[in-house]
Parts: C-alpha cells; structure tokens; sequence
C-alpha cells in the first residue's frame, strides 16, 4: 500500500510484523479496529468480519464505488426478502 523511503522506527517495524493469533498482522488488526468503530458510527450494518473482507477487496485492487453499490444493492435485496418472508 504505503510506500516510503524513511526507515521504519523499531516500534512501527514491530507494530508490522507482530502476529495475532490467526497469523494476521497487528497493525491490520488495528486498522480494521478502527474502521469497524467508524462504521458503527455511520451505522453501516456492516460486522468486523465482513468489513475486514471489504478492505481486503479494496487493498487488492477491486473498485471501492463499485463494491460499495454491490454492498447496497445486496443489502436492499435482503431486506426485500425479509420484507417478503414477513408477508408470507
């Protein structure tokens, strides 16, 4: 992503490679912390796990506005469903 030619301090060097417990990145870990806590203030309806993969989609090239309509038009459709199931 970020590229630079600074060196990185000791603390971010070990901020990078420090591992979670399922092998990820801390500072991705962060990251999405910090994303999940501006989602829920947006009230995006969207979990950690969920937004993770949507970031994960970004930083690997796919359209951000063309990910975020897909997002929406799947949530639209979901509530159509239940709206539906709630009829029937």
């Amino acid at each position: 992503a970020f590229s630079s030619s600074v060196p990185l301090t000791e603390e971010e060097a070990m901020r990078t490679t420090t591992t979670t417990t399922t092998g990820e990145p801390k500072a991705r870990d962060d990251v999405v912390d910090v994303a999940y806590e501006l989602s829920q203030v947006l009230d995006t309806g969207l979990d950690k796990e969920t937004l993770s993969i949507l970031m994960a989609l970004c930083e690997n090239g796919v359209n951000p506005e063309a990910l975020a309509l897909v997002v929406k038009e799947l949530k639209r459709e979901s509530e159509d469903f239940r709206a539906q199931e709630f009829v029937s």
